[in-house]
Formats: C-alpha cells, structure tokens, sequence
C-alpha cells in the first residue's frame, strides 16, 4: 500500500549535486520570425478552420512560453530519473493503444506528468500511479466518452484503490493550477496537415511520438518538435518540400535530435511505439536507406 502522504513538495527536498548527474543546456529564446510557419491551409477540411486558421497558430505560439516545463527537472529527485520516465511513457503508449484514445490526449497526459514531476516529489512506487492519473485526467478532458477509473486501476494489476487515484488526481490538478489547457506538439502537427498530404504524414506521426519517450526533447517547444518531424518525414521520403527558415539553429539541432531519436529506435528496447506503428502497416522503419544514409 501506499502511504498516506502520496507526494511532498519538491522544495523539502535537498538538490542533487551537479557532479551526480549531468545538467543540459538551458532553452534557447526564439523569435517569432524564426518560427517555423506552416503553409496555407485548404478549406477541404472544415475541422480546420482556414478562417481562423492563422489566428489560432498565433495563439498556439504565444502560450507555448508560459507553459514550458524546465529540462532539468529530474535533479530535483531521488527515487526516479529519465530512464524511469522512458519506461513509464512506454507503457502509457501501449495503455493509449489498448483504449484506443485519441492522440491528443496521449500528448497531454505526457505533458500533465512532466509538469506534475517538476513540481513534486514522488517514490518510485508512486511513479505508475502518476501515469495513470495524467492519462485519465487528460482522457476526461479530451474524449467524448472517457475510460473509468476501474479500467485504469485494472490496468495496474490493482497495485492502487480508486482512493489513491482520486487524491493523485485532485493533487495533480492542483499542482499544474487547474491548467490543461496548452499548446501540445500534436496540435502544431494539425495545423501543418496539408504538408503531409503527400504520403508523409504517418511516418511523421511516428517520429513525434517516439520523441515523447525520450527526456531529452523536453527542451524543444512543441512547435519546433512538431515542425521538425514534418519537415525530417518530408526530407526521409525525398519529398519536394520547402520550409521557411530551416536554418534556424534551435530547429536544426532538433531536426537533428529526432533522427537520432528513430536512429536509435531500430534497436532500443522500449519498443511500443515502433510496434504500434508497424501493426499499422508502417514498414519505414525496418527501411536500411532510411536507417544509415541520411545526413542532417
């Protein structure tokens, strides 16, 4: 069982010190004009919206600052590190899988936990109970017809009562303010949409989501994980393919990044995204062009 006291404040808790682990660089200020844009949207697809289309991209950007999460928050912790986080993302994608959720709420349950750890102090016990919160908060908010809190408690082997959800639940609300609403990378995905109407778009989906696993993408805005993974997709494939200001430096170092991230994935042992897109007949990966001659 648990304890009674699920969580404590991050600030009870002493700093690890720098020679126990290894700090990353700081978030880079962008401007707005080395944003990556996206193109002009069709009016095909009324859920779109091409009349507010650009507006709507605007206020996307202009809340990704307020809501960005610190990359070092690990240091702060004890029990659990970025490999804990990795394994627990990886078993979230299979639950995402089995319930058959929309996509936006895998990105916002990842996002819900990485706040939640920057905030709070957990043990590694509790570390699972953390998933499975975030993604039955974010599945309340985002589905139209949600799974229950038994079928997420059945999902861990009832390691946990409802009793411990509910109060994880009412703690991690209150940690991120009540705020689920945010810019995710999943949504700058809609907004470049027509881009991947040339037979891309999957293997672009897949890139962006093998970046959730990895720690290391944390500080990367959600528009430019987003906009490096259209833009790698369209590059893999040698699409004909033009991006604006593709020589921004933060861009090209997460270009970068996310082919390393599916470099890697040919081979890592967390492998439920990769599965997951291959019972979708996604054969890119397992590609040998795709895995070694590509120069970014």
């Amino acid at each position: 069982m648990l304890e009674n006291q699920l969580t404590q404040e991050n600030t009870t808790k002493p700093i690890k010190s720098s020679s126990q682990i290894i700090s990353r660089a700081p978030l880079q200020n962008m401007s707005y004009e080395n944003l990556p844009q996206p193109i002009a949207i069709s009016s095909q697809n009324p859920q779109l919206v091409k009349i507010y289309s650009e507006e709507i991209f605007e206020f996307l950007k202009s809340t990704e600052e307020e809501t960005l999460i610190k990359g070092d928050y690990f240091l702060l912790h004890t029990e659990i590190n970025h490999t804990s986080r990795a394994f627990l993302i990886d078993w979230l994608i299979n639950i995402h899988l089995k319930f058959r959720l929309l996509q936006e709420t895998l990105f916002i349950a990842v996002n819900l936990i990485d706040k939640y750890l920057s905030k709070r102090m957990i043990t590694k016990k509790q570390l699972q109970l953390v998933g499975i919160t975030a993604i039955f908060i974010a599945s309340k908010y985002e589905e139209i017809y949600p799974p229950n809190a038994r079928d997420f408690l059945i999902i861990t082997n009832q390691a946990y009562s409802k009793q411990h959800l509910l109060k994880m639940e009412v703690d991690m609300l209150k940690a991120v303010d009540f705020n689920i609403t945010f810019p995710t990378a999943w949504r700058f995905m809609d907004k470049y949409s027509d881009i991947l109407h040339n037979g891309s778009g999957q293997f672009a989906e897949l890139l962006l989501e093998l970046g959730l696993v990895e720690y290391v993408m944390i500080k990367y805005r959600p528009s430019i994980q987003a906009a490096a993974a259209v833009y790698l997709a369209n590059s893999m494939l040698k699409k004909t393919f033009v991006w604006k200001n593709e020589e921004d430096d933060t861009f090209k170092e997460c270009v970068k990044e996310t082919y390393k991230i599916f470099k890697s994935s040919l081979n890592h042992p967390l492998v439920s995204v990769r599965d997951k897109y291959l019972r979708k007949k996604l054969d890119l990966v397992m590609n040998d062009e795709l895995r070694y001659n590509q120069d970014f």
